[in-house]
């Protein structure tokens, strides 16, 4: 098993990397805090959910760390489901369907969409990124507390990822 599996708090580990979610919402100032911009909690809460899902696919996958954190790599909604159900963590499919639909057919990228209220968080942060502007901001305000719980109950699965990561690697040693 790769190095990166190893449940330690060293830079290239899944462990750190996952660690590193709660320590940069700290660092952001956006934990358990009702009065922040609305904007910057989305958009800090969902790059921790995105960086999550990152890991739980690759772990899912046996990927070593570096092969999923490079740009270029594609987390995908159906990735997520299955490396969710694999890993049994207990995250409804409907939120993540909410948090990580990609579809573009639903909402192209480049046009206002039919219904506002049908885009993922994923969809929103991406018009939010490459088109931003007063329109886009007032959805992301008008959607937060639409979204904030899904983010929330996501990211409060990292404890029993980082579980089944030292499951894991305990496996390992087993098996040799």
């Amino acid at each position: 098993m790769h190095p990166s599996f190893e449940p330690v708090d060293h830079s290239g580990t899944y462990y750190r990397r996952i660690k590193d979610i709660r320590r940069g919402i700290k660092e952001l100032g956006i934990m358990n805090s009702p009065n922040m911009n609305s904007v910057i909690q989305f958009l800090g809460n969902f790059s921790g959910c995105e960086k999550l899902a990152t890991a739980i696919v690759g772990i899912k996958e046996n990927s070593p760390v570096d092969e999923v954190f490079r740009p270029g790599f594609k987390l995908t909604l159906s990735k997520v489901i299955d490396a969710i159900k694999e890993l049994k963590l207990n995250v409804p499919d409907d939120h993540l369907t909410w948090l990580f639909n990609d579809d573009p057919k639903l909402a192209p990228l480049d046009q206002r969409p039919p219904d506002p209220y049908r885009l993922s968080a994923k969809e929103l942060r991406n018009r939010a990124m490459h088109h931003f502007g007063p329109y886009i901001v007032s959805l992301i305000i008008e959607r937060w507390d639409f979204f904030a719980p899904k983010m929330s109950d996501f990211l409060a699965c990292d404890k029993l990822v980082l579980r089944r990561l030292e499951e894991k690697w305990a496996a390992r040693g087993a098996t040799k």
